[in-house]
């Protein structure tokens, strides 16, 4: 299992890529390369978040 996977049936948290410190950085998860202003899956431990290359995608009015 990925490191990155949750088991089945789970929804991972979803973030978009901010391109880090510059803007401009990428980041690759599971072998994709994701560029800023993507969306991604990440556990919410991941530390891509701990270090501001994405942040959490606000919830749609009505989602939960």
């Amino acid at each position: 299992m990925l490191d990155h996977a949750y088991t089945e049936g789970q929804q991972m948290p979803k973030y978009i890529v901010t391109g880090g410190e510059s803007g401009d950085a990428t980041i690759e998860v599971a072998g994709k390369v994701y560029e800023p202003g993507d969306v991604v899956e990440l556990k919410s431990t991941d530390w891509l978040i701990k270090s501001d290359y994405v942040k959490a995608v606000a919830a749609k009015k009505g989602n939960k």
